[in-house]
């Protein structure tokens, strides 16, 4: 199971979802939730929870269910 990290632009749901990118500009993802987590709050500068990334910022971490992110 992989994960991945996005936003909804704006804020607003309806906007869809904003997901990070690495250099080659495909999703990024990661080998647990704690791994991406620790990217966020690398970034961020402070120690978070998913909870805290949610209601305090905004950012969503899911499982990439479908298997098929970046795959052609």
């Amino acid at each position: 199971m992989s994960y991945r990290i996005y936003r909804h632009p704006e804020g607003i749901s309806l906007n869809g979802k904003e997901f990070v990118l690495d250099k080659e500009d495909k999703v990024m993802l990661f080998d647990t939730e704690t791994d991406a987590v620790k990217l966020v709050a690398d970034d961020i500068g402070e120690d978070v929870t998913v909870q805290e990334l949610e209601e305090d910022h905004g950012i969503f971490i899911e499982e990439d269910e479908d298997g098929k992110t970046n795959r052609t």
